[in-house]
């Protein structure tokens, strides 16, 4: 099996290096208004349509819960302790850093679904090249109980906040049911909401074209097109795509 694999990697390579088809060979050309639906949505403005939306829903929610934590909206402090050193004591200081952390959460939240944003229109643009030269692309499946950046950046402000919720509780003035329900209407819910929408978005692979839209449109020109197709892990196309920079430079 590793032998079928690294021969597969090597053609993998030499296709990359090759300086592709010649005009006789290529298949010719065919109008955009011809091209099935699910070709069009992988072309560049297509894709950071997609983008836009596939992150639109996290990007309400997180500019909810931002301005339910601004500054500059008088009912913030429905959300957020007043951290007064007459109250807590030195406790305060501690209750002041975790504030900061809450705030910083939704910006934060909101520059990684930008990330994950670019990182779905550049596999997905890739996806599509790929497939159209007979080789499918197998990428790593995203968990975000795995993602080091997400569980310490997103997850480590979210935590702090949670800490500001508990010292809510804890220390005077006490929060009561009221405040603590409204927190957990505006804050706790919608941050939840967003970790799940920010899961099923990371997932690009979900996103890709199904088997049934590739093969509605031309199911003989799709079934001569997969059988002839080689699948690539995503480790096997780094190593390719350094091997062709190689080639390139030298």
């Amino acid at each position: 099996m590793k032998e079928i694999r690294s021969q597969l990697s090597r053609g993998f390579s030499e296709s990359l290096m090759s300086p592709g088809p010649s005009s006789s060979e290529a298949s010719p050309r065919v109008e955009e208004d011809e091209l099935p639906q699910w070709e069009k949505d992988y072309y560049p403005w297509s894709l950071l349509l997609r983008s836009m939306v596939l992150i639109g829903k996290q990007s309400a929610i997180l500019l909810f819960v931002y301005f339910q934590l601004c500054t500059w909206n008088p009912a913030h402090h429905k959300v957020l302790h007043s951290c007064r050193p007459s109250l807590m004591g030195s406790w305060s200081y501690l209750c002041e850093a975790t504030k900061a952390c809450a705030r910083c959460f939704p910006l934060v939240a909101a520059s990684t679904s930008m990330i994950t944003a670019g990182r779905f229109m550049l596999q997905s643009r890739l996806f599509y090249h790929m497939l159209q030269n007979r080789a499918l692309i197998d990428f790593h499946n995203y968990k975000i109980s795995a993602d080091i950046f997400v569980i310490v950046v997103i997850g480590g402000c979210f935590l702090m906040s949670v800490v500001h919720i508990a010292m809510d509780i804890f220390l005077p003035p006490h929060a009561g049911v009221q405040r603590l329900t409204n927190i957990c209407t505006v804050y706790l819910v919608p941050c939840a909401i967003f970790f799940g929408l920010y899961d099923s978005a990371s997932d690009v692979e979900r996103h890709f074209v199904p088997l049934t839209k590739f093969y509605e449109e031309n199911p003989l020109h799709a079934k001569v097109h997969l059988g002839a197709s080689e699948l690539y892990l995503e480790e096997e196309l780094k190593s390719a795509s350094v091997k062709a920079r190689q080639h390139t430079r030298s």
